[in-house]
């Protein structure tokens, strides 16, 4: 039987290595009922903010003042490229 390897074994699964420079936009299917969780003019930190998307759909439709954190650079990149701080 191969070894297994767990989701957080930075040898296998290295989220400092993620890449977002060819994905600055992307929606996902809890994002919906994310936003109906969030009080308009809220404000709202990400921890795992990928490349900011779920922010900036936040600031869109509940006007939200948004952090986001994110351990991969290229997602820390994008979210600057578009004002997410």
């Amino acid at each position: 039987m191969p070894p297994t390897t767990h989701i957080d074994d930075p040898h296998s699964h290295d989220n400092r290595r993620y890449d977002y420079s060819q994905c600055e936009e992307n929606f996902r299917a809890e994002y919906p009922l994310i936003a109906d969780l969030i009080k308009p003019n809220s404000t709202v930190v990400d921890f795992g903010c990928g490349n900011g998307s779920l922010l900036r759909l936040l600031r869109k439709e509940r006007q939200t003042d948004g952090l986001g954190y994110d351990i991969a650079q290229t997602g820390v990149d994008a979210c600057l490229r578009t004002n997410i701080r």
